[in-house]
């Protein structure tokens, strides 16, 4: 996970992380943490790289918790929100930003509680992954887009791959199925292909290559475009 802490008292917040990092090592999850100090800080670090979760103090310089909340809001609309504050009589105006939590700094106590309630989020958000619905033709489908290598179009029917394993063919067009899985990390390789961001191993010399090592032909148009996107997967993970 990525986890940024946003204060502007720099001692606290190093010793916040070193706290956090304690609770996430007990639960045996990695953090990569961020310690920022400014509200315009926190906004171009998020900009730039995949956050998770927000820790963020209401009383800051030149621009509050909220203001920046609202900020965050825009950028990443699903980001996680925890205020905390030695200001206690701001927690039912933060219900507003739809935090995950408001943890008062006189009572850090509750860091435990607020470390399970978001990596409920995340698996939360993980297993809505495993149930989407893929409209093919006539036909839905419920399928768990994290395991499904690539669609392939045969003539007029469309099929897709978990592995070695095909799916039964549907009649529909693959634009339909790529309008579906816009910003979900699907790619067209060529006409015939729209593959999963998160199956490549790498990309060489115009093919690419599969965590099974299968490989497919990215054609000539196609394989800035995929190498760019599969590029933005990788940053997002990071």
């Amino acid at each position: 996970m990525y986890i940024a802490i946003c204060d502007d008292e720099t001692e606290f917040a190093e010793e916040f992380s070193a706290m956090l990092k304690a609770e996430f090592d007990t639960r045996k999850v990695k953090c990569d943490f961020i310690t920022v100090n400014s509200g315009a800080d926190l906004l171009e670090e998020c900009k730039r790289n995949k956050i998770d979760a927000v820790f963020l103090d209401i009383m800051m310089p030149n621009i509050d918790g909220f203001g920046i909340a609202e900020r965050l809001r825009e950028i990443k609309k699903n980001i996680m929100l925890v205020f905390v504050s030695n200001k206690e009589n701001t927690v039912f105006s933060s219900y507003k930003y739809n935090p995950v939590w408001f943890v008062p700094k006189s009572d850090l106590h509750f860091i435990g509680q607020v470390v399970d309630k978001i990596l409920n989020n995340m698996s939360e958000r993980e297993e809505n992954l495993s149930h989407i619905q893929i409209k093919m033709g006539n036909a839905a489908d419920e399928i768990d887009l994290r395991k499904i290598k690539y669609f392939k179009t045969e003539g007029h029917y469309i099929s897709y791959y978990i592995g070695n394993s095909k799916s039964d063919s549907f009649r529909c067009k693959l634009d339909d199925v790529e309008i579906q899985l816009d910003k979900l990390w699907f790619a067209r390789a060529h006409k015939r292909y729209l593959i999963n961001l998160r199956q490549i191993h790498s990309i060489k010399n115009g093919t690419v290559i599969f965590m099974d090592r299968e490989t497919i032909p990215v054609s000539r148009s196609q394989l800035g475009i995929v190498k760019e996107r599969f590029q933005d997967y990788l940053r997002s993970i990071r």
